[in-house]
Protein backbone atom coordinates (compact mmCIF):
# COMPACT_ATOMS: atom_id res chain seq x y z
CA UNK A 1 0.00 0.00 0.00
CA UNK A 2 1.10 3.24 -1.35
CA UNK A 3 0.88 6.85 0.93
CA UNK A 4 -1.08 8.41 -1.65
CA UNK A 5 -3.73 5.32 -0.70
CA UNK A 6 -2.92 5.20 3.57
CA UNK A 7 -4.02 9.11 2.84
CA UNK A 8 -7.29 8.13 0.75
CA UNK A 9 -8.02 5.85 3.48
CA UNK A 10 -8.10 8.74 5.95
CA UNK A 11 -9.82 11.60 3.70
CA UNK A 12 -12.44 9.31 2.47
CA UNK A 13 -13.37 8.16 6.20
CA UNK A 14 -13.11 11.91 6.96
CA UNK A 15 -9.91 11.32 9.41
CA UNK A 16 -7.51 13.64 6.94
CA UNK A 17 -7.92 17.50 7.97
CA UNK A 18 -5.82 20.60 7.03
CA UNK A 19 -5.58 23.07 8.54
CA UNK A 20 -2.66 23.92 11.40
CA UNK A 21 -2.60 21.86 14.47
CA UNK A 22 -0.67 21.11 17.97
CA UNK A 23 -0.41 17.50 18.06
CA UNK A 24 -0.47 15.81 21.71
CA UNK A 25 3.53 15.44 20.86
CA UNK A 26 3.94 19.42 20.93
CA UNK A 27 4.58 19.62 17.39
CA UNK A 28 2.99 21.90 14.85
CA UNK A 29 1.41 20.36 11.79
CA UNK A 30 -0.43 21.58 9.05
CA UNK A 31 -2.08 18.12 8.61
CA UNK A 32 -3.91 15.59 11.87
CA UNK A 33 -5.18 12.33 11.07
CA UNK A 34 -8.58 11.32 13.71
CA UNK A 35 -7.04 7.62 13.28
CA UNK A 36 -9.94 6.43 15.24
CA UNK A 37 -12.43 7.90 12.31
CA UNK A 38 -10.72 5.45 10.19
CA UNK A 39 -10.04 2.58 12.84
CA UNK A 40 -14.12 2.56 13.56
CA UNK A 41 -14.55 0.89 10.09
CA UNK A 42 -13.23 -2.64 10.58
CA UNK A 43 -12.54 -3.36 6.85
CA UNK A 44 -10.85 0.10 6.25
CA UNK A 45 -8.76 -1.33 9.75
CA UNK A 46 -8.35 -4.58 8.01
CA UNK A 47 -6.61 -2.83 4.87
CA UNK A 48 -4.10 -0.80 6.51
CA UNK A 49 -3.27 -3.76 9.20
CA UNK A 50 -2.69 -5.63 5.95
CA UNK A 51 0.55 -3.24 4.75
CA UNK A 52 2.04 -3.26 8.17
CA UNK A 53 1.53 -7.46 7.32
CA UNK A 54 3.52 -7.22 4.28
CA UNK A 55 6.45 -4.81 5.85
CA UNK A 56 7.08 -7.08 8.11
CA UNK A 57 6.45 -10.52 6.38
CA UNK A 58 10.07 -11.12 6.58
CA UNK A 59 10.43 -10.78 10.56
CA UNK A 60 10.54 -13.57 12.87
CA UNK A 61 8.07 -12.62 16.37
CA UNK A 62 6.36 -14.46 18.70
CA UNK A 63 3.67 -11.38 19.90
CA UNK A 64 2.64 -8.42 18.41
CA UNK A 65 2.49 -5.27 21.11
CA UNK A 66 0.85 -1.74 20.79
CA UNK A 67 1.11 0.90 22.67
CA UNK A 68 -3.06 1.91 24.32
CA UNK A 69 -5.31 3.27 22.50
CA UNK A 70 -4.89 3.14 18.90
CA UNK A 71 -2.25 0.93 19.12
CA UNK A 72 -4.52 -2.14 20.67
CA UNK A 73 -6.84 -2.23 17.63
CA UNK A 74 -3.96 -2.47 15.06
CA UNK A 75 -2.04 -4.70 17.40
CA UNK A 76 -4.83 -6.95 17.45
CA UNK A 77 -5.57 -6.47 13.77
CA UNK A 78 -2.23 -7.34 12.94
CA UNK A 79 -2.12 -10.30 15.36
CA UNK A 80 -5.15 -11.60 13.84
CA UNK A 81 -3.33 -11.49 10.18
CA UNK A 82 -0.41 -13.23 11.38
CA UNK A 83 -2.27 -15.93 13.59
CA UNK A 84 -0.29 -14.94 16.58
CA UNK A 85 -1.04 -13.18 20.39
CA UNK A 86 -1.54 -9.18 20.30
CA UNK A 87 -0.68 -7.83 23.88
CA UNK A 88 -0.85 -4.01 24.51
CA UNK A 89 1.22 -1.90 27.18
CA UNK A 90 -0.50 0.81 28.69
CA UNK A 91 0.42 4.24 31.09
CA UNK A 92 2.20 3.27 34.45
CA UNK A 93 -0.40 3.99 37.18
CA UNK A 94 3.11 6.32 38.48
CA UNK A 95 2.51 7.84 35.07
CA UNK A 96 5.65 7.70 33.65
CA UNK A 97 6.41 5.30 31.05
CA UNK A 98 4.20 2.23 29.86
CA UNK A 99 3.80 -1.29 31.18
CA UNK A 100 2.13 -4.63 30.31
CA UNK A 101 -0.57 -5.32 32.94
CA UNK A 102 -3.60 -7.48 32.86
CA UNK A 103 -1.88 -10.56 33.60
CA UNK A 104 0.24 -10.12 29.61
CA UNK A 105 3.32 -12.10 30.33
CA UNK A 106 6.18 -11.73 27.58
CA UNK A 107 8.54 -14.81 28.27
CA UNK A 108 12.49 -14.50 28.28
CA UNK A 109 13.82 -13.73 24.64
CA UNK A 110 10.55 -13.86 23.36
CA UNK A 111 10.44 -12.17 19.95
CA UNK A 112 8.05 -8.80 19.75
CA UNK A 113 6.72 -6.40 16.96
CA UNK A 114 5.74 -3.37 18.44
CA UNK A 115 2.91 -1.47 16.37
CA UNK A 116 1.39 1.54 16.36
CA UNK A 117 -0.82 3.99 14.01
CA UNK A 118 0.35 7.24 14.34
CA UNK A 119 3.88 8.60 15.14
CA UNK A 120 5.14 12.34 15.65
CA UNK A 121 8.40 11.96 18.01
CA UNK A 122 8.18 7.99 18.81
CA UNK A 123 7.40 8.35 22.73
CA UNK A 124 4.99 5.82 22.73
CA UNK A 125 7.00 3.61 20.55
CA UNK A 126 9.89 4.18 23.24
CA UNK A 127 8.13 3.56 26.05
CA UNK A 128 6.34 0.37 24.12
CA UNK A 129 9.55 -1.13 23.61
CA UNK A 130 11.04 -0.15 27.19
CA UNK A 131 7.47 -2.34 28.20
CA UNK A 132 8.52 -5.14 26.65
CA UNK A 133 12.08 -5.34 27.60
CA UNK A 134 11.47 -5.15 31.27
CA UNK A 135 9.20 -8.03 30.96
CA UNK A 136 11.75 -9.76 29.16
CA UNK A 137 10.98 -9.92 25.72
CA UNK A 138 13.35 -9.06 22.30
CA UNK A 139 11.96 -6.48 20.10
CA UNK A 140 12.30 -8.01 16.89
CA UNK A 141 10.89 -5.18 14.72
CA UNK A 142 8.94 -1.62 14.61
CA UNK A 143 6.08 -0.37 13.00
CA UNK A 144 3.88 2.60 12.32
CA UNK A 145 0.72 2.96 10.35
CA UNK A 146 2.12 6.68 9.50
CA UNK A 147 5.35 8.15 10.59
CA UNK A 148 4.95 12.15 11.07
CA UNK A 149 8.59 12.29 12.13
CA UNK A 150 9.87 12.73 8.92
CA UNK A 151 12.86 10.85 9.27
CA UNK A 152 14.47 12.97 12.05
CA UNK A 153 14.09 10.33 14.69
CA UNK A 154 16.51 7.83 13.26
CA UNK A 155 18.79 10.59 11.95
CA UNK A 156 19.04 11.54 15.63
CA UNK A 157 19.71 8.21 17.00
CA UNK A 158 16.16 8.10 19.35
CA UNK A 159 16.31 5.32 21.80
CA UNK A 160 13.55 3.74 20.06
CA UNK A 161 15.08 3.42 16.88
CA UNK A 162 18.25 2.33 18.03
CA UNK A 163 17.55 -0.56 20.25
CA UNK A 164 15.58 -2.00 16.63
CA UNK A 165 18.22 -1.03 14.62
CA UNK A 166 20.16 -3.61 12.47
CA UNK A 167 19.75 -5.09 9.10
CA UNK A 168 16.44 -6.96 8.96
CA UNK A 169 14.77 -4.42 11.71
CA UNK A 170 14.27 -1.39 10.14
CA UNK A 171 11.78 1.30 10.92
CA UNK A 172 8.38 0.36 8.88
CA UNK A 173 6.46 3.67 7.66
CA UNK A 174 4.55 5.51 5.74
CA UNK A 175 5.55 9.59 5.71
CA UNK A 176 3.45 12.15 6.26
CA UNK A 177 4.86 15.83 7.52
CA UNK A 178 5.12 17.67 10.42
CA UNK A 179 6.63 20.98 12.23
CA UNK A 180 8.12 21.36 15.31
CA UNK A 181 6.91 23.00 18.02
CA UNK A 182 8.17 26.95 18.30
CA UNK A 183 8.86 26.74 14.14
CA UNK A 184 6.18 28.41 11.82
CA UNK A 185 4.22 26.42 9.70
CA UNK A 186 5.01 27.20 6.20
CA UNK A 187 2.43 24.71 4.81
CA UNK A 188 -0.65 26.64 6.52
CA UNK A 189 -1.36 28.96 8.72
CA UNK A 190 -3.32 29.46 11.61
CA UNK A 191 -5.35 31.72 13.89
CA UNK A 192 -6.10 28.97 16.55
CA UNK A 193 -3.96 25.71 17.11
CA UNK A 194 -5.96 22.43 17.85
CA UNK A 195 -4.64 21.06 21.00
CA UNK A 196 -4.41 17.28 22.42
CA UNK A 197 -4.89 15.95 18.67
CA UNK A 198 -6.79 18.37 17.09
CA UNK A 199 -9.60 18.51 19.41
CA UNK A 200 -10.34 22.46 20.76
CA UNK A 201 -8.55 23.36 23.72
CA UNK A 202 -10.61 26.88 25.09
CA UNK A 203 -8.22 27.75 27.65
CA UNK A 204 -5.74 28.20 24.54
CA UNK A 205 -8.57 29.69 22.34
CA UNK A 206 -8.90 32.39 24.95
CA UNK A 207 -5.19 32.82 25.22
CA UNK A 208 -4.89 33.46 21.46
CA UNK A 209 -7.56 35.82 21.93
CA UNK A 210 -6.21 37.25 24.55
CA UNK A 211 -2.69 37.87 23.12
CA UNK A 212 -4.38 39.64 19.60
CA UNK A 213 -6.26 41.83 22.16
CA UNK A 214 -2.94 42.90 23.69
CA UNK A 215 -1.63 43.30 20.00
CA UNK A 216 -4.40 45.40 18.95
CA UNK A 217 -3.76 48.05 22.13
CA UNK A 218 -0.25 47.77 21.47
CA UNK A 219 -0.57 48.92 17.75
CA UNK A 220 -3.70 51.20 18.25
CA UNK A 221 -1.15 53.06 21.31
CA UNK A 222 1.75 53.39 18.87
CA UNK A 223 -0.66 54.95 16.14
CA UNK A 224 -1.67 57.21 18.91
CA UNK A 225 1.55 58.13 19.95
CA UNK A 226 3.21 58.57 16.13
CA UNK A 227 -0.41 60.99 15.32
CA UNK A 228 0.11 62.87 18.70
CA UNK A 229 4.31 63.82 17.43
CA UNK A 230 2.65 64.34 14.06
CA UNK A 231 0.20 66.66 15.20
CA UNK A 232 2.52 68.60 16.99
CA UNK A 233 5.33 68.71 14.75
CA UNK A 234 2.96 70.13 11.86
CA UNK A 235 2.10 73.03 13.44
CA UNK A 236 4.49 76.20 14.01
CA UNK A 237 6.90 75.82 16.25
CA UNK A 238 5.34 79.08 18.32
CA UNK A 239 2.19 77.43 18.68
CA UNK A 240 3.53 73.88 19.69
CA UNK A 241 2.01 73.10 22.94
CA UNK A 242 2.91 69.56 23.01
CA UNK A 243 -0.88 68.52 25.04
CA UNK A 244 -3.72 67.82 23.57
CA UNK A 245 -5.57 65.00 22.05
CA UNK A 246 -5.03 63.17 19.04
CA UNK A 247 -8.27 63.28 16.35
CA UNK A 248 -10.19 65.32 19.45
CA UNK A 249 -10.07 61.79 21.36
CA UNK A 250 -7.07 60.10 22.56
CA UNK A 251 -5.10 62.77 25.31
CA UNK A 252 -1.31 63.17 24.78
CA UNK A 253 0.92 65.21 26.74
CA UNK A 254 5.01 65.64 26.28
CA UNK A 255 5.51 68.16 29.10
CA UNK A 256 8.16 67.75 31.73
CA UNK A 257 5.75 66.52 34.76
CA UNK A 258 4.92 67.97 37.98
CA UNK A 259 3.78 66.79 41.28
CA UNK A 260 0.75 68.54 41.30
CA UNK A 261 -0.08 67.33 37.83
CA UNK A 262 0.77 63.88 39.10
CA UNK A 263 -1.09 64.37 42.11
CA UNK A 264 -4.28 65.67 40.32
CA UNK A 265 -4.35 62.48 37.69
CA UNK A 266 -3.64 59.95 39.91
CA UNK A 267 -4.83 60.67 43.66
CA UNK A 268 -7.24 63.39 43.59
CA UNK A 269 -10.23 62.20 46.18
CA UNK A 270 -12.13 65.19 46.19
CA UNK A 271 -12.47 64.61 42.37
CA UNK A 272 -15.65 62.32 40.81
CA UNK A 273 -13.81 61.78 37.34
CA UNK A 274 -12.08 58.04 37.19
CA UNK A 275 -10.15 58.83 34.23
CA UNK A 276 -7.94 61.68 33.55
CA UNK A 277 -5.65 62.92 30.85
CA UNK A 278 -2.40 60.98 31.46
CA UNK A 279 1.25 63.32 32.91
CA UNK A 280 3.28 61.79 30.79
CA UNK A 281 2.84 60.24 27.53
CA UNK A 282 -0.54 59.10 25.45
CA UNK A 283 -3.80 57.64 26.94
CA UNK A 284 -5.61 58.66 29.99
CA UNK A 285 -4.65 57.91 34.21
CA UNK A 286 -6.91 56.67 36.53
CA UNK A 287 -7.66 58.34 39.80
CA UNK A 288 -6.97 56.20 42.08
CA UNK A 289 -9.26 56.71 45.02
CA UNK A 290 -12.21 57.53 42.84
CA UNK A 291 -11.82 54.10 41.21
CA UNK A 292 -11.63 52.35 44.52
CA UNK A 293 -14.24 54.19 46.14
CA UNK A 294 -16.28 53.41 42.55
CA UNK A 295 -15.12 49.89 42.92
CA UNK A 296 -16.95 49.20 46.31
CA UNK A 297 -20.18 51.14 45.33
CA UNK A 298 -20.48 48.76 42.33
CA UNK A 299 -19.88 45.72 44.83
CA UNK A 300 -21.96 47.21 47.37
CA UNK A 301 -25.40 47.59 44.83
CA UNK A 302 -24.24 43.82 43.70
CA UNK A 303 -24.54 42.87 47.26
CA UNK A 304 -27.74 44.44 47.33
CA UNK A 305 -29.22 43.31 44.21
CA UNK A 306 -28.14 39.64 44.23
CA UNK A 307 -29.26 39.29 48.16
CA UNK A 308 -32.88 37.70 47.50
CA UNK A 309 -31.32 35.09 44.75
CA UNK A 310 -28.53 33.71 47.74
CA UNK A 311 -31.31 33.62 49.99
CA UNK A 312 -33.82 31.07 47.75
CA UNK A 313 -30.02 29.61 46.79
CA UNK A 314 -29.95 28.88 50.74
CA UNK A 315 -33.27 28.03 50.62
CA UNK A 316 -33.31 25.68 48.16
CA UNK A 317 -30.15 24.07 49.32
CA UNK A 318 -30.24 21.05 52.62
CA UNK A 319 -29.06 21.95 55.49
CA UNK A 320 -26.82 18.97 55.47
CA UNK A 321 -25.12 20.02 52.18
CA UNK A 322 -24.56 23.67 53.61
CA UNK A 323 -22.87 22.17 56.62
CA UNK A 324 -20.77 20.46 53.94
CA UNK A 325 -21.19 16.74 54.79
CA UNK A 326 -20.09 15.78 51.60
CA UNK A 327 -23.48 14.06 50.55
CA UNK A 328 -25.59 15.86 47.87
CA UNK A 329 -29.58 15.77 47.90
CA UNK A 330 -31.34 12.76 47.67
CA UNK A 331 -28.16 11.26 48.61
CA UNK A 332 -27.67 8.56 51.68
CA UNK A 333 -24.87 7.80 54.03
Amino acid sequence: MTPAEVEEHFRSAGAFQEGHFELASGRHSPQYLEKFQVLQWPERTEKLCAAIVERVRQVKFETVAGPTTGGIILAHEVGRQLRCRAVYAERNETGKGRVLRRGFRVEPGERVLVVDDIMSTGGSVDETIAAVREAGGQVAAVAVLVDRSGGAGAARGDPALRSVGGRDRQLRALGVPSVRQGRSGTQAWHDTCAADGGRPDRRREEGHAMRDLLGALRTLAWAAFIGALYQELRKPAPERTWHGRVAGVIPYDFRIPTIDRFRTAYWDPESDTVFSDKVFGVGWAVNVPVAARKLSETMRQYAEVSRPMREEIQRRVPHSVRRGNGRGPGETA
